[in-house]
């Protein structure tokens, strides 16, 4: 399997399709990276990619929260801690347009303290695209808390932050707390990216200048597996906060708590005489759209 992921790894693979055009690269250590996408010619998005998966679970008798810090990428020379299982599928939707995804997957899955992500990339026939990061468990216990860090790169533009309604310039860099279901979001031009809160219960948001340093080539991990606050890796790169000149960077990072046999958690369960893995999915991301 390796020599078949090993070309991804290296050279982009194009897409182009029902209006849609864009490429992916499997990264080293940044999961599936989506690339140049544009609808009907009109550019959506320089870029996204699953950075880290943090996995934080309750403190024990010494007061210390535990977990891990998750790597995702190539399996070919590289640090990833979880690997593809799989190539990428593209699979039509039931009510049109079509999905690009890709499972990571660590080997003794779904036993306990192994896991399961998956980052999928929706092209709608609307022109709206909506990429999620999903865990599928299993996880360490019953009180995990996951924070997915998800890299969005706009097209080049003036950037805003959306909320209520309103538009506000972002001029400097910075980060805020977002509680799940409110009416925010970015803008970058006619752009516009917000949260698909799905099983989140709250977001981190950062906004910052592009940088070599700071993911535009891969990131190694960044932040601890086990915060409960703003400090979940990206806040490094927006403190202290320097003026937005040229390109732009926001950062998604939700959080989703886990639920035996609900959300973010799997099993194995007998079906026709063979165990099979039972998955409870969980999710969040963001939808990225041009204004009309």
């Amino acid at each position: 399997q390796d020599d078949a992921l090993a070309p991804l790894c290296d050279t982009p693979q194009t897409l182009d399709r029902d209006g849609w055009r864009a490429s992916y690269l499997l990264t080293s250590s940044d999961g599936l990276e989506l690339r140049d996408v544009s609808y009907q010619g009109r550019p959506l998005l320089a870029s996204v990619k699953m950075v880290d998966w943090h996995v934080g679970y309750a403190a024990g008798s010494d007061g210390q929260r535990v977990g891990f810090s998750d790597t995702v990428g190539c399996p070919v020379f590289s640090s990833a801690a979880i690997i593809p299982y799989s190539l990428p599928t593209i699979t039509d939707e039931a009510g049109g347009g079509f999905q690009l995804k890709m499972i990571f997957r660590s080997p003794n899955w779904p036993q306990a303290c192994n896991y399961q992500y998956t980052f999928t990339a929706t092209f709608a026939p609307d022109g709206t695209l909506t990429v999620l990061a999903g865990s599928d468990g299993r996880g360490c216990g019953v009180d995990g808390l996951y924070h997915p860090v998800l890299r969005i790169a706009p097209p080049p533009a003036a950037v805003g932050l959306l909320a209520d309604g309103t538009v506000t310039p972002l001029t400097t860099e910075g980060a805020a707390t977002w509680p799940s279901g409110a009416d925010r979001g970015f803008v970058a031009g006619d752009v516009r990216v917000t949260p698909v809160w799905g099983d989140a219960t709250l977001a981190y948001v950062y906004w910052s200048a592009a940088k070599e340093a700071e993911g535009q080539g891969d990131l190694p991990s960044i932040g601890t597996c086990c915060r409960l606050d703003i400090q979940q890796g990206p806040e490094v790169f927006v403190t202290p906060p320097e003026p937005l000149v040229g390109d732009s960077v926001f950062w998604y990072v939700p959080q989703i708590p886990n639920a035996e046999r609900t959300r973010c958690w799997a099993d194995m369960e007998l079906k026709d005489g063979v165990l099979v893995p039972h998955i409870w999915p969980c999710a969040s991301g963001v939808r990225i759209a041009a204004t009309p």
